[in-house]
């Protein structure tokens, strides 16, 4: 089981858990993490900056909520998401935070995803809830149903597991901990 992603309702905590536990570990992940910006959306950082954050500015945001409708920028996703995605491939842990939703219209990273799940390392993230990614479709007007369902099967395919965050979070990060602690997951 070389994927464990976490999903469930929005600001219940699934990042939060992924980043205390990637702390008590020492481990600093590669691949991708969004942030959201107070007044603006969310923007895209290296994985990295869950753990240690450093002041930057935001000039990767893909969802930006200062204009109306609101703005989304799945190119970024394609350029820089995907330069994170392949810098990813040969860390000792990635982390793909908030992916099934505007990431998936960019087919260059849609592709890249794919193929990072596909190989024998280890990756923790978190997926867009069904309900969430409902919600989002409909305030932003896409649909990335299809890729939704093929990303769902590759994680199966490679006996990842999809864990449902609730309020109860203690057995989750039980099972974080121990994932990120086991030497060989495959």
């Amino acid at each position: 089981m070389p994927i464990l992603l976490l999903s469930g309702p929005a600001n219940v905590g699934k990042t939060t858990l992924i980043k205390q536990a990637l702390i008590e570990k020492q481990l600093q992940p590669a691949g991708i993490f969004s942030q959201p910006i107070a007044g603006v959306g969310f923007a895209l950082y290296p994985a990295a900056q869950l753990v240690a954050p450093q002041s930057q500015p935001a000039t990767h945001i893909f969802i930006d909520r200062r204009y109306q409708p609101t703005w989304i920028k799945p190119q970024l996703f394609a350029n820089y998401g995907v330069k994170l995605l392949t810098a990813a491939r040969w860390a000792p842990v990635v982390l793909l935070d908030e992916i099934g939703g505007v990431d998936l219209l960019a087919p260059q990273f849609y592709a890249a995803l794919l193929s990072l799940l596909a190989q024998p390392i280890k990756i923790i993230g978190v997926i867009k809830s069904t309900t969430n990614y409902r919600k989002q479709k409909q305030r932003q007007h896409f649909d990335v149903t299809r890729q939704r369902h093929a990303l769902w099967q590759q994680v199966q395919r490679q006996r990842g597991q999809i864990v449902t965050v609730n309020q109860n979070q203690t057995a989750v990060y039980q099972q974080l901990s121990q994932f990120l602690t086991a030497t060989n997951n495959f």
